[in-house]
């Protein structure tokens, strides 16, 4: 409520407003304290409607969606759990997409089937391209490593061969200060 306030008080950016009408809304639904709820969640999901902040709209219909289930409207439950879905599919983002899901199922157990298939088609896909990052990292460190131990062979190949160089041309340097002292 404090941060409500303050936030009120100097309108600095709209989204922050949007994100503690969430959040209050969200600690009301959980103490069951509905005297604010539907207007909290309905003022942030505007908000974020406003910036073009889909996911956290599809939360806020989320929260709505809870809000509407704790009160025993099923329809208006749905309803919103149905809108969040649909804003987190046009956004392409995983996390919210499998959380709206996840929630569209807890909410409506006619298609709950349908979105745990969903769900699970969704996240096997993220696992998978996961496990194929991962490969992909895993094959970079490798060749990294090998490109790193090929440098290191070389540098002390350089060395070596500098080392052999710079002895030859004493010996050669000596064995030729040699044969001048002898030729007086």
């Amino acid at each position: 409520n404090k941060a409500l306030r303050e936030e009120l008080k100097t309108k600095k950016d709209p989204e922050i407003q949007a994100y503690i009408y969430n959040n209050l809304g969200y600690v009301y639904l959980q103490q069951k304290n509905y005297t604010k709820l539907p207007f909290l969640f309905e003022k942030a999901s505007k908000i974020f409607d406003s910036i073009g902040e889909k996911n956290e709209s599809a939360i806020g219909n989320m929260y709505l969606s809870d809000y509407y289930l704790q009160k025993n409207d099923t329809t208006s439950a749905i309803k919103f759990s149905e809108k969040a879905l649909q804003l987190t599919s046009q956004t392409k983002t995983s996390y919210y997409y499998l959380t709206t899901l996840s929630h569209a199922g807890y909410v409506n157990k006619a298609k709950a089937p349908y979105y745990i298939k969903k769900y699970h088609e969704v996240n096997d896909s993220l696992v998978f391209e996961e496990r194929k990052a991962r490969n992909q990292l895993y094959k970079i460190q490798l060749e990294t490593d090998e490109i790193t131990l090929q440098k290191d062979n070389a540098i002390k190949q350089k060395w070596t061969l500098a080392s052999t160089v710079t002895m030859a041309l004493c010996i050669v340097l000596l064995l030729f200060i040699v044969f001048l002292k002898k030729a007086k």
